[in-house]
């Protein structure tokens, strides 16, 4: 009998989802002093690691600190491989057969400075990982996206801004990652948890974000002053130099997020009655069968279409460059509108309170999928000359409205996307679903580029980086997400969930207007990569509501500044599928 409970107890133990115990360490590096700063970063990771750690995260540049400069890294701030100043972190990696990930300045051996994470493993050195995006001092990361297999699941380290990119995290997810980590200095309230959660959720991974607390004054260009009326642009005299206020990180967060998008931990120094480096922890699994694969069954993942993101291969908005495409239409500002709808309100009921809005000449429109029809739609045969259709186009031309977006399922169980222009109506399918087009409908109104997609189109990260690579303006999304379960395995998703989604997208530098069955309509307008204005209606008990605003730009009569993410063939190749045979690169 005790010989049946061993096996049982062995068997548990072999089929066991592995569990990794996390920690983040939440650290304030001094400006320059790169010395004490690694010695307190050893003993907060020896501290974390004797705490039962397998993989410790510390923040970017946790090293020098954040206001840096290239010559600073080419003489005593940059380290050089093979990093003999983290030995001491290393033999804490090799002690306790873990993992750490140690934010560095690098000066790299082909002379240009390197913003890099450095990996160490109970071997010793894993790998380093540059970080892709630009800053002034550094230049762009050039390699592979790092990802490594662990008894825990594999894991890839993002650096800070990177998460901010849609397609970096996306990279690492294609590539196998199970488990991202982040080391970070992002401060302020710019929604850092709402883009970590979105990158989670969309690729199945967890996300390990380590951020940095303190204050730190920037001395990078400041001018000698004996008196504040020598200091002008907002700066004052400290310290005898010109200088802006301290930058100051106790706002930004640490966290532990699942692959489900749920926050598991976070922590913020400014919620802390005694501020100091913090060490928080949580614990990550992997299923056995995923850790020990490439495999990715994440709906968002599993389901894509590489055939409808051909526009992230073109040379469009690249960060080095200043080609747009040539063929838009004039811009100018435009209003749109989704409507919030409840269930009691159909067909004509819609119509109606379309008709009665206020500012609704010339709008975009977004109504939600199968409110207008009562049934199952025949697609094959002359189904907008139905009453409900043949009004709704009534309605299109009395008020001049340049397109109403919506979608309907058909008879084959299939759903396509409708647009009523004034003159026409057309009908195509959304990307993802089953019975799919595998294509991205894009489209001109006389002054703008727009996108039609389905809710569960907009949840793919390239959707929205493919249509603003090819220089949409408004992506028009009729959704069906909230709430249901998505024959494809989509899982349910809350308002909150969606509206998350929406937002990320939109940091693409593209406006957004999405109105979904639940009754949530939200509208974003984006300039340039902040988000600028938004507008949120939930419908009532009693019908119909509507979400309005003005999509404008910082100019009017210009498009907002777009500058999107840098690809290298190799990129292209894990999210397209290139074919880079016979020297051929994704490009041509």
């Amino acid at each position: 009998m005790r010989l049946v409970v061993v096996i049982c107890i062995l068997f548990v133990c072999a089929c066991a989802n592995p569990r990794a115990r996390v920690a983040v360490v939440h650290f304030n590096p001094e400006l320059g002093q790169i010395e004490e700063n690694i010695q307190r970063l050893t003993v907060l990771v020896g501290d974390a690691m004797s705490s039962g750690a397998d993989i410790v995260v510390t923040p970017e540049l946790a090293t020098t600190g954040f206001s840096i400069t290239e010559s600073q890294v080419a003489g005593d701030l940059g380290l050089r491989h093979p990093f003999p100043e983290l030995q001491s972190i290393e033999q804490l990696a090799k002690l306790h057969d873990g993992y750490v990930f140690v934010g560095i300045a690098e000066q790299h051996a082909d002379g240009r400075a390197r913003n890099s994470v450095v990996a160490y493993g109970p071997d010793g050195l894993v790998g380093v990982q540059h970080k892709r995006g630009e800053s002034g001092w550094h230049a762009r990361g050039e390699k592979e996206i790092l990802v490594f297999g662990t008894r825990f699941g594999d894991i890839a380290p993002v650096i800070c801004s990177d998460t901010y990119l849609p397609d970096v995290a996306r990279l690492a997810a294609l590539r196998g990652a199970d488990i991202v980590v982040a080391p970070t200095n992002w401060w302020g309230e710019s929604d850092q948890l709402r883009i970590w959660k979105v990158r989670a959720r969309q690729n199945g991974v967890w996300m390990i974000v380590a951020n940095r607390w303190g204050r730190e004054v920037d001395l990078r260009g400041a001018t000698p002053c004996s008196s504040s009326t020598q200091c002008t642009d907002g700066r004052k005299c400290r310290d005898s130099h010109c200088v802006y206020d301290p930058y100051n990180m106790n706002d930004g967060p640490s966290a532990v997020i699942s692959d489900k998008g749920e926050v598991a931990v976070t922590h913020r120094t400014i919620d802390q009655s005694d501020p100091r480096d913090t060490i928080i922890y949580s614990d990550v699994r992997v299923s056995r069968k995923r850790a020990q694969s490439t495999e990715n069954r994440t709906w968002t993942v599993a389901s894509r279409q590489p055939s409808a993101y051909q526009a992230l291969a073109n040379e469009y908005y690249l960060p080095d460059s200043a080609t747009t495409p040539q063929d838009l239409p004039e811009f100018a500002e435009v209003r749109a509108t989704a409507m919030a709808v409840a269930d009691n309100c159909k067909g004509q009921c819609v119509i109606q309170a379309l008709d009665s809005l206020p500012d609704i000449h010339k709008n975009l429109v977004v109504i939600p999928p199968d409110v207008l029809n009562h049934e199952p739609v025949d697609f094959s045969g002359d189904w907008d000359e139905g009453a409900v259709w043949a009004e709704l186009r009534k309605t299109v031309a009395r008020h001049e409205l340049q397109v109403v977006v919506t979608s309907a399922t058909g008879i084959d169980n299939a759903r396509r996307l409708i647009a009523v222009f004034p003159q026409e109506v057309q009908t195509r399918k959304g990307i993802h679903d089953t019975q799919g087009s595998g294509s991205l409908w894009i489209t001109d109104t006389s002054n703008h580029r727009i996108a039609i997609v389905q809710g569960t189109d907009i949840l793919f990260p390239e959707v929205a980086t493919s249509a603003a690579k090819a220089g949409v303006d408004v992506i028009l999304v009729p959704s069906n997400v909230i709430g249901r379960d998505h024959v494809d395995g989509l899982g349910q998703w809350r308002g909150e969930d969606l509206s998350d989604a929406i937002n990320v997208a939109a940091l693409n530098a593209i406006d957004i207007v999405a109105a979904d069955t639940s009754g949530l309509a939200e509208i974003i307008n984006d300039n340039g990569g902040w988000i600028s204005s938004s507008a949120v209606k939930q419908a009532d008990e009693n019908g119909t509501s509507a979400a309005q605003l003005l999509l404008s730009a910082p100019e009017s009569g210009s498009r907002p500044f777009r500058k999107l993410n840098y690809y290298y063939d190799f990129d292209l190749e894990v999210l397209l599928g290139c074919d880079q045979h016979e020297g051929k690169s994704c490009q041509e």
